[in-house]
């Protein structure tokens, strides 16, 4: 009988930490971007609108001050990477002496961006001296484009069906061990290594933020999507670090179509993936695992909805307005805070009373504006067909019109 994940870590796990996330942004920071936190005034106001009831003291109206951390930015287009240069190089700086000279496999079981983070992660980490390549086992029903992709980094793909791709990475697994291969396997997200990586995207929050705020300046609420949870994992983790003192809130965010993670969270009860899955955002359609789960439970401090009306609707404005290219799973999270503004939302009344939770916080911590609320919005990637963009799109103008 398999054993689900539980909201302690497994026996035997180190959990990941926030020096563990310092030391992997030392190793992997000249293989990565650096990627830009950006604003919007326009964004401001739109957020800020969608709140305007809300009162703090004095007659002050509470302001939201909205920044993105663009991993849509990052090679491959989206933060896996971090996590995967992570995991592969601190593996290397592990190695025994007698096989460092050998020929190393990677391997891995992954649809989407994983997939390519780790293609490219042993391209660019290969030698003369230290040949690397990479596996991976990929669904038929893979999108072409990023099929192209792992090819395009030179990896090697291992078809398989949705259902089996564990058993088959297995196999895999055996045969170039049999062949007398040296194999390394990564997860995709629930991996410590993978964990600490993505979270290096605070590390640069955390000085970006002063640098856009002023000394001392630090974001009041962490807003991320969930799927895995590596990412999700890795923020919180970064965030409660540099400014749980001070009083942070990290927030998920996640489909009403495959909302696992808001079930698991709640009831404290993990729970799979959702099946079907119904929702456009396609890169959070995994259930959280045995180490990602405690980490959540330990580190963050809600779970918010969207549906993908909203994602669309929020996509389409920061495509238009801050133009840049964002996926569906990246539009999530700044979903759950335009409000009635961009449409409706299912948890629209409880980002409100997030925000009306922190303006008290600071208010008790006697912050001199605490009616300024600074949020930092993960942008986890841009990935996605223009022709399934236009399509979406389309289909919201129709909506409109009715």
């Amino acid at each position: 009988m398999t054993k689900h994940p539980q909201v302690t870590y497994p026996e035997g796990v180190e959990p990941p930490t926030l020096q563990g996330i310092k030391d992997a942004h030392a190793r992997i920071q000249t293989q990565v971007h650096r990627t830009p936190l950006l604003t919007s005034t326009t964004l401001n106001t739109i957020a800020t609108q969608a709140i305007q009831e809300i009162k703090t003291f004095e007659n002050d109206s509470v302001q939201l001050e909205l920044a993105l951390k663009a991993e849509n930015l990052q090679r491959i287009g989206a933060f896996k990477i971090r996590g995967a240069m992570n995991a592969v190089l601190k593996y290397l700086e592990e190695e025994p002496e007698d096989e460092k000279n050998f020929e190393l496999n990677l391997i891995t079981h992954s649809s989407g961006n994983f997939a390519q983070a780790l293609s490219l992660a042993a391209q660019a980490l290969t030698t003369p001296e230290k040949p690397i390549k990479a596996t991976i086992i990929m669904s038929s029903i893979a999108s072409p484009i990023k099929k192209a992709g792992v090819r395009g980094y030179g990896a090697r793909i291992v078809d398989c069906e949705p259902h089996n791709r564990v058993e088959i990475c297995n196999d895999e697994i055996r045969r170039l061990e049999a062949e007398g291969r040296k194999v390394a396997f990564f997860p995709p997200y629930d991996h410590v290594d993978i964990i600490e990586g993505q979270g290096t995207c605070m590390v640069e929050v955390e000085e970006q933020a002063q640098d856009l705020w002023g000394v001392g300046a630090h974001p009041d609420i962490v807003l991320c999507p969930v799927g895995g949870g590596g990412l999700m994992s890795g923020v919180a983790i970064a965030s409660k670090g540099f400014w749980g003192k001070k009083g942070v809130s990290v927030i998920g965010a996640e489909p009403t179509g495959a909302n696992d993670a808001h079930g698991a969270f709640y009831s404290k009860i993990w729970q799979p993936a959702v099946a079907p899955v119904n929702t456009v955002c396609d890169g959070l359609l995994t259930a959280t695992g045995n180490i990602t789960y405690p980490a959540l439970m330990a580190n963050i401090d809600e779970i918010l909805l969207a549906n993908d009306d909203s994602t669309i609707r929020a996509m389409k404005f920061i495509w238009e307005r801050m133009k840049i290219i964002i996926e569906p799973s990246s539009a999530l999270a700044p979903a759950t805070i335009l409000g009635d503004t961009l449409g409706g939302l299912e948890d629209a009344a409880e980002w409100k009373r997030i925000v009306r939770d922190v303006i008290q916080t600071k208010r008790a911590r006697g912050d001199s504006n605490p009616h300024v609320v600074r949020v930092v919005i993960i942008i986890s990637g841009g990935n996605v067909a223009l022709d399934q963009v236009l399509r979406m799109f389309e289909q919201l103008e129709k909506q409109s019109r009715r």
